[in-house]
């Protein structure tokens, strides 16, 4: 998709078209191999994921991945199953759009209208891909998914803009600026450097596109600073953005060579900026596999204000599904413990289904500690109730990520 979005903006947007520009065999050829390879390598993936999520469903291997009487039942009793189908519409649609364009192609420029309807195709398989994956599981599930569509459409327009610039201006730029020696009428900017400040723009917007919509997904799968630097997922996501910097510093440098458009383009650095991209969207494969970061959150420390200034910090060790110490200490305003609590109670209660309530009680001059067992993994309730001698009584509620042991 990144191939095949990167060749339907450059026609769309990216290349000027006052410009005779398709003239150049060339470049048609390298725009109908674009849109045809990744028309193919899209089907293939999107073919080859029902006996994938089939086999993972049932548990096996290669003999459950190619049962048809699996994929039955993959396809009518699951999520998957549904969203599968509309993907296979939307493949049929994308299809025929590629069809009409490499029609097109081989002797006029593509209008608009079917690029514009390209595009949309494509948009629309990377959207259903969002209902699939770990952002249809959050409790705020739609907004998630617009973040997880936002954030995958906006990296693969502006990787894909990038590719296309590395493998498919060339061939325009050379045709241009041969019909422009031939008319001794240069332009007074070459194609090369128009084509790259409108991509500019693109990948500005596209750029805050991603960081806004990769900052919530974070949040979302990423609850603690311990499951961001201990867990497989945290440290792979930590690689992505270290990449994703490095493709910003480089279409950063791109960007102020393009404003002097002094210099000839600088294809090592275009090319060295997709290969990091394309090394991006490899981790990004990786995350989609993985089990979130919110699976292994870490030990938790809930830190809570009362009204009067007072601190309540609740220590949960080493929070995984089974047993886990609690801790509880009362801070006053003065920053000393306070002496004159009888009692703190919490009472713990799944978020995600009806576990019962697990209550902890931790009486006045008894250690603050206690051990206790949580059933399972994922978001809990955490309901404190704090009385004094003086029968004041303190109540709010808290929520703990459990994670898997």
């Amino acid at each position: 998709m990144t191939a095949y979005l990167g060749a339907v903006v450059f026609h769309a947007w990216l290349l000027p078209r006052l410009d005779n520009a398709w003239g150049s065999e060339r470049l048609k050829r390298r725009s109908r191999v674009l849109w045809l390879s990744g028309l193919i390598a899209s089907s293939a993936g999107i073919l080859l994921s029902l006996p994938q999520q089939t086999a993972d469903d049932a548990g096996g291997g290669w003999k459950e991945a190619l049962d048809p009487a699996l994929w039955r039942q993959t396809l009518v009793y699951t999520t998957f199953g549904e969203i599968w189908k509309v993907q296979l519409l939307l493949l049929g649609g994308l299809l025929l759009g590629t069809l009409y364009l490499l029609r097109a192609s081989r002797s006029n420029r593509p209008s608009q209208l079917p690029l514009l309807g390209a595009m949309l195709l494509g948009l629309g398989l990377l959207l259903s891909k969002a209902f699939i994956g770990h952002a249809a599981t959050a409790d705020l599930r739609g907004p998630a998914i617009a973040a997880d569509f936002l954030h995958l459409a906006a990296s693969l327009i502006w990787l894909g803009g990038v590719g296309a610039i590395a493998f498919l201006l060339p061939a325009a730029a050379k045709t241009v600026a041969g019909e422009e020696a031939l008319n001794s009428a240069p332009s007074h900017l070459p194609l090369s450097w128009r084509t790259v400040r409108r991509f500019s723009i693109l990948a500005f917007i596209m750029v805050a596109i991603l960081l806004l919509s990769g900052v919530y997904g974070s949040l979302l799968h990423v609850p603690t600073l311990y499951s961001l630097t201990h867990t497989t997922y945290g440290l792979v996501l930590l690689a992505k953005i270290a990449l994703t910097l490095i493709c910003l510093l480089l279409g950063g440098w791109s960007f102020l060579r393009g404003r002097q458009a002094r210099k000839p383009l600088n294809a090592a650095g275009i090319w060295t900026e997709l290969g990091a991209g394309l090394a991006v969207l490899l981790l990004a494969g990786v995350l989609a596999n993985l089990p979130t970061a919110a699976a292994s959150p870490g030990p938790a420390a809930l830190t809570h204000q009362l009204d009067d200034g007072t601190k309540v910090t609740i220590r949960i060790t080493p929070n995984v599904a089974g047993t886990n110490t609690f801790q509880v200490n009362v801070l006053g305003p003065d920053g000393q413990p306070r002496s004159d609590v009888d009692q703190v109670t919490l009472e713990l209660t799944s978020k995600e289904m009806d576990m019962g309530t697990i209550e902890i009680l931790f009486p006045g001059g008894s250690p603050p500690k206690a051990s206790e067992l949580i059933t399972m993994g994922g978001r809990w309730n955490i309901h404190v109730h704090m009385l004094t001698s003086s029968l004041d009584s303190y109540d709010y509620d808290t929520e703990l990520t459990v994670g898997n042991p």
